[in-house]
């Protein structure tokens, strides 16, 4: 394959008020730190941890 990869994914259950949002942005926001930044870097990061898991699924069956 030739670069850039572009990947079209959904997300099916995915919650943005999950505990883990909550905890990590509420130490995030008493540090300083832009709401913006915190919310897309746990995005980002939720999204990143359900891609793999979907991909290790499919990959590996």
């Amino acid at each position: 394959m030739k670069k850039p990869i572009y990947v079209y994914y959904q997300l099916d259950n995915f919650y943005q008020n999950h505990r883990r949002h909550h905890s990590i942005s509420s130490s995030w926001k008493s540090q300083g730190l832009a709401l913006i930044q915190v919310e897309c870097y746990l995005m980002l990061h939720s999204m990143v941890i359900h891609l793999s898991r979907n991909l290790n699924v499919v990959l590996w069956k």
